[in-house]
């Protein structure tokens, strides 16, 4: 029987209205002759309706123009409120929606992997909703956030959430390695053509400073060393081309923006955890190197992440930040709600004391604020039930794709973890990195749900 993942097939009457649609749209465009973002919106129906039935067609093809249009897309649809709206926040809701409505219409049914982590990010995000209502309650004599700035909160987790039960239910092993080799491609091709002066002002044309947060190093970094360790059934010279990406990505991080450490630490970190991986006999070899070369050079760590005064300001905004939050410790404060509750603060640093709206620029912090020890337990048992599956996967699989991607997953996924104590990166804040930063966080779940949905082809036992 034919996979329903595999390809969602329309009804006959779709292909050819779509089609008249297109060509009356271009026809409009073309008398009409709008100006500015309505000419713009128009020339991307064409696009987008051609989008759509590729998807309808083949949904894996989704994810990955999902990851193109992430990385190399500058649409940005205002909506009036100081935030706009990005191609992921547009096609991740759309493409979840064509996949559920068309599990109900073919099955009858909703069927999703049976799979703890699932489960813990559904319980995520009924405690989402559950801290948005207790949210409303008045906390404290100053208002919160307005009612789209918490819609815009909640849509961070509702929209991550959804990417990764997308890319966990229609990739399967080989649409997997095409979206890994294609975002190696485009994310080599960003950071190699950074080095050519008359190229850089291009690249800005396309990449928008949200989609080079944290994440998008974390994973190019740990995707190509990953299958240059670990998969030998490539070519050799395939293999030193990944760890040269993997090399002059971490050497770049380092190099142009040695002072921003959410750039080259946790990739770091990652690339050690992917070497002690490979060779686990000299893994305690390479920690202690790397504690002693730490240890020794820690003012020049120090001065290259940041500065007394920035360490001093950061530290008295997570106390802030989680005192006020200690009010609904359970439930946190709401979604983007302790950003205007902490105004009354005062903050030392930079030769004065400062009292204004501020984000604690920790995602860890961040949860806690917003969904409380409970949203924050849930996401911890998200993501160490993820961790296991990718270790059972790595352990049982022998090198090849499947394992460099299981390796790569593990080191990932903590070194993402890690680079949240540096900023809002995985779950960006409203006011801080914005829904714009939902450019490069969306890596981390796609990659992730990417893992579950090999994990699931495996069929390990105990997966539950």
């Amino acid at each position: 029987m034919r996979d329903s993942r595999a390809s969602i097939q329309p009804v006959n009457w779709i292909r050819p209205a779509i089609i008249l649609a297109l060509l009356f749209a271009s026809a409009g465009l073309a008398y009409l002759d709008p100006p500015g973002k309505l000419s713009l919106i128009l020339l991307s129906l064409g696009p987008a309706m051609l989008g759509l039935l590729l998807y309808l067609r083949r949904p894996a093809l989704g994810v990955l123009a999902l990851v193109f249009a992430a990385m190399m897309v500058p649409l940005s649809v205002g909506t009036g409120t100081g935030t706009s709206l990005n191609p992921v926040i547009l096609m991740v809701p759309l493409m979840t929606g064509i996949w559920l409505l068309t599990m109900a219409l073919r099955h009858r049914a909703i069927r999703i992997h049976r799979h703890s982590s699932i489960y813990f990010l559904l319980a995520l995000n009924i405690t989402v909703i559950l801290a948005l209502i207790v949210g409303r309650l008045s906390w404290f004599d100053i208002p919160g956030a307005g009612t789209a700035a918490q819609l815009g909160g909640v849509m961070v987790f509702f929209v991550s959430s959804a990417a990764f039960l997308l890319a966990a239910h229609l990739l399967d092993e080989r649409w997997l390695a095409r979206l890994v080799y294609m975002f190696i491609f485009i994310g080599a091709s960003i950071v190699v053509l950074q080095f050519v002066p008359s190229m850089r002002s291009s690249i800005t044309r396309f990449v928008t400073i949200g989609a080079m947060g944290s994440v998008f190093w974390i994973w190019l970094v740990t995707l190509a060393a990953g299958l240059a360790l670990f998969h030998t059934s490539l070519t050799i010279h395939t293999r030193l081309l990944l760890a040269a990406v993997a090399a002059v990505t971490l050497l770049f991080g380092f190099m142009r923006n040695g002072e921003w450490a959410s750039g080259w630490a946790p990739p770091l970190v990652a690339l050690l955890l992917l070497v002690w991986l490979k060779y686990p006999r000299w893994g305690w070899a390479f920690l202690f190197i790397a504690t002693l070369v730490f240890f020794f050079e820690f003012d020049h760590f120090w001065t290259l992440a940041t500065s007394n005064e920035s360490w001093l300001a950061r530290r008295q905004a997570w106390q802030i930040v989680l005192d006020t939050a200690s009010a609904n410790p359970l439930l946190g404060l709401g979604p983007s709600n302790y950003y205007f509750y902490v105004q009354q603060a005062t903050i030392m640093g930079w030769g004065g004391a400062w009292s204004v709206k501020f984000s604690s620029h920790n995602n860890w912090v961040d949860l806690i604020a917003q969904v409380g020890i409970v949203g924050t337990f849930l996401f911890v048992a998200f993501s160490a039930s993820l961790a296991r599956a990718g270790w059972r996967l790595y352990r049982r699989l022998p090198n090849g794709f499947g394992r460099g991607y299981a390796a790569a997953c593990i080191a990932g996924l903590i070194a993402t973890l890690i680079s949240g104590l540096l900023g809002d990166w995985f779950l960006p804040f409203v006011y801080n990195i914005g829904l714009e930063g939902m450019r490069a966080s969306v890596l981390f779940w796609l990659f992730l749900g990417g893992l579950l949905s090999l994990y699931k082809a495996q069929g390990i036992s105990g997966t539950t």
